[in-house]
């Protein structure tokens, strides 16, 4: 009599396969997934960054004196025009707020100080710029 010999299986049964398939397939589904989120991501990114860089041109306009005239009424200053070929419209106030420098010091100072304030719209988004005298 011979003894049984076990055949050992060579390679991956069918089972095998499948399940690191599944494995891989998962894996790839969620790096494209996080892939595809940095894209929008960064798509947001660089919209927000080209709006911001406009606000920041109109109000450089604004400091250089490149805008029209502005009108005035009840204290507020107003700025109109269009960049870019889109309408916008900044108002300039004064607040007054309470000057940091006034305790401790032997010699009297104003109580408070101005801030000016520079409000921009423009397509329905709106920019604030303080402005300390």
């Amino acid at each position: 009599m011979h003894p049984r010999r076990h055949i050992k299986p060579h390679g991956f049964s069918l089972l095998e396969a499948v399940l690191a398939l599944a494995i891989i397939a998962a894996a790839l589904i969620a790096v494209l997934q996080v892939r595809t989120q940095m894209i929008h991501g960064a798509q947001q990114a660089r919209d927000r960054q080209a709006l911001e860089r406009d606000d920041e041109a109109v109000f450089q306009m604004l400091v250089a004196g490149l805008l029209p005239p502005p009108t005035s009424s009840d204290g507020v200053v107003t700025w109109q025009g269009e960049f870019l070929d889109r309408p916008y419209i900044i108002q300039r106030t004064v607040e007054r707020i309470p000057n940091p420098n006034v305790d401790g010091l032997d010699h009297p100072v104003r109580p408070s100080l101005p801030l000016i304030v520079y409000t921009l719209t423009i397509d329905e988004r709106t920019t604030v710029f303080p402005w300390y005298e």
